[in-house]
C-alpha cells in the first residue's frame, strides 16, 4: 500500500512539472525607447519585439494603445515557442509640446498581467534653443518619388562650436533607405539623404529615422518619413 502511494506521489509530480513546463512566456527585447527631439504634427514609429520562451503557443490576447495618439499594430498574434513578433508603436505628435511619455500595454495568454511598454520623445514646434543641431526640413514626405531614384534631402546645421559624430539609432530599412553622415563639424552643415525602397510603394506608410549625437546629453533626434500610394491619393482627391 505504501509503494503504491509513493508511486501515484511520483507520477502527480511528474504531471504537475510537465504542466508548469509547458505554460506560454514571453520576453521583451528591449521595453523602452527614447525617440528624442522630434517636431509637431507628424507620425513615428519603432517596433518592440517579444520573444516565446514558453513551452506552448504565445498568444497575444490584447493590445492597449493608452491613448488616441498612439498605434500599435502587430506582425501577428499568435508567436510559436522560440520564436518572435513586432509590435510597432506608431505615434502622432499633434500639437503636443515638450516632453512626452507614453505606455502602451498588452495582455498574454501567460495571464491576465499587462506588460508595459514604454517610449519618450521631445516634441517641438521650433528649434528649441538647447538642441546642437538644427534640421531642415525636419520630416520627410516620400509620396510621388521613384524608387530608388529620388531622395528627399534634409540640411543639418551644427549651431555650436563641437564636432559631432551622429550614430544611426533606429529606422526601418524594409521601406526606406538613408545616407546619414559620420560627423558634422562645429557651426558648419550636412545633409542626410531619404530614399523609397524597391516595393515599399506600394503600402501607405508611417516611419521614421532615429539618430544620436555625441553631445554631452546624448541627444537624439527623430525624423518622421510619411509615404501615401498613389491608389489613395485618387481616392482621397475624390
Amino acid at each position: 500500500m505504501h509503494l503504491r502511494t509513493v508511486r501515484t506521489s511520483l507520477v502527480f509530480i511528474v504531471i504537475l512539472a510537465a504542466s508548469l513546463a509547458a505554460n506560454p512566456k514571453s520576453k521583451i527585447v528591449d521595453n523602452t525607447f527614447d525617440f528624442g527631439y522630434v517636431t509637431q504634427s507628424a507620425k513615428i514609429a519603432h517596433k518592440f519585439w517579444v520573444k516565446s520562451i514558453g513551452d506552448e503557443q504565445l498568444t497575444i490576447t490584447k493590445v492597449i494603445p493608452g491613448c488616441g495618439c498612439t498605434k500599435v499594430p502587430l506582425e501577428k498574434e499568435n508567436i510559436t515557442s522560440g520564436d518572435s513578433t513586432w509590435m510597432e508603436i506608431i505615434f502622432s505628435t499633434k500639437k503636443y509640446k515638450g516632453n512626452i511619455t507614453k505606455h502602451p500595454q498588452f495582455i498574454t495568454n501567460e495571464s491576465t498581467y499587462k506588460h508595459r511598454l514604454s517610449f519618450k520623445a521631445s516634441v517641438y514646434a521650433e528649434p528649441l534653443p538647447e538642441m546642437p543641431l538644427v534640421l531642415d526640413p525636419p520630416l520627410v514626405n516620400l509620396t510621388g518619388f521613384v524608387p530608388g531614384k529620388e531622395k528627399a534631402e534634409i540640411i543639418v546645421t551644427n549651431t555650436t562650436v563641437n564636432d559631432f559624430t551622429l550614430n544611426l539609432i533606429d529606422v526601418d530599412n524594409e521601406y526606406t533607405g538613408f545616407e546619414i553622415p559620420e560627423t558634422i563639424k562645429a557651426g558648419e552643415t550636412a545633409k542626410i539623404y531619404i530614399s523609397l525602397q524597391n516595393g515599399a510603394e506600394a503600402n501607405t506608410f508611417s516611419k521614421s529615422l532615429t539618430f544620436e549625437v555625441n553631445d554631452t546629453a546624448k541627444s537624439r533626434y527623430t525624423i518622421p518619413i510619411a509615404y501615401v500610394t498613389s491608389g489613395m491619393q485618387m481616392t482621397s482627391s475624390k
